[in-house]
C-alpha cells in the first residue's frame, strides 16, 4: 500500500484567486477544470494571504438559474 500511495500522483484540486475575481471567472475555471474542488480566495489571490473565503462546485451550481 506504501509503494502505491507513493508512486500516486499529487492533484492539485484547489485554486487561489483574487478577492475582486468575477463570478464568471471562477464559473469558468470550475469548467476547465474538471478536478477542482474549490476556488479559495484572499485579498490578491496569493496563498500566502489570509483566506477570505471559499468556492465549491456547489456553490457555483446554487448561483446559476434553474433550467441551465
Amino acid at each position: 500500500m506504501r509503494q502505491v500511495l507513493k508512486n500516486e500522483e499529487v492533484r492539485v484540486n484547489y485554486h487561489f484567486v483574487a478577492r475582486a475575481t468575477r463570478v464568471d471567472d471562477v464559473t469558468g475555471l470550475f469548467a476547465s477544470q474538471p478536478l477542482l474542488e474549490g476556488v479559495l480566495i484572499t485579498e490578491n489571490g496569493r496563498k500566502s494571504e489570509t483566506l477570505i473565503g471559499i468556492a465549491t462546485r456547489w456553490d457555483i451550481m446554487l448561483r446559476a438559474p434553474h433550467g441551465r
